[in-house]
């Protein structure tokens, strides 16, 4: 006679991600898990695809268009005459001219970066969902639901 045991099949995680201004945004994932596999790093997988696809991580960087504002100042700023900056900043950096545009440039650079990156993690989390449990491709009754939006993009 053999013995049965309790496991564990099923595991449901959400995360309600607040975004402010009486705005939030929900995932809810239910996640089968085979015979034989680890609840516990099913779970982690799953807190770890929150983590990534978090709506909140691109407020931590800068926007585009704060990013193309800074590329256009900065721009600016390195064709202004001598005059013309001083009347801008008067002497509210350290160093010389030079010296505050090239940690501007630095700067920029580095908040470009880190835009990259959480928009990269963001992609590569939702390219998981399609690949999550083995299922390359979801399909359910309907064969193809791009038809759908092929249909709207011609229009």
């Amino acid at each position: 006679m053999s013995e049965e045991h309790s496991r564990i099949s099923k595991v449901t995680v959400g995360r309600l991600f607040n975004l402010g201004s009486y705005e939030h945004i929900r995932y809810e994932l239910t996640v089968e898990i085979p015979e034989g596999a680890s609840a516990s790093e099913t779970i982690i997988a799953i807190e770890r695809l929150y983590h990534a696809l978090n709506p909140n991580n691109l407020r931590v960087c800068k926007s585009e268009m704060e990013l193309k504002r800074d590329a256009v100042s900065l721009q600016e700023e390195t064709l202004m005459t001598d005059e013309e900056f001083g009347r801008r900043h008067g002497h509210s950096y350290a160093g010389s001219r030079d010296e505050y545009l090239a940690r501007c440039r630095v700067s920029h650079l580095q908040e470009k970066e880190r835009r990259a990156k959480i928009v990269a993690l963001q992609k590569n989390a939702r390219i998981l969902f399609d690949d999550l449990g083995g299922a390359a491709k979801y399909k359910d009754a309907k064969l193809d639901w791009e038809d759908d939006y092929d249909d709207r993009d011609n229009d």
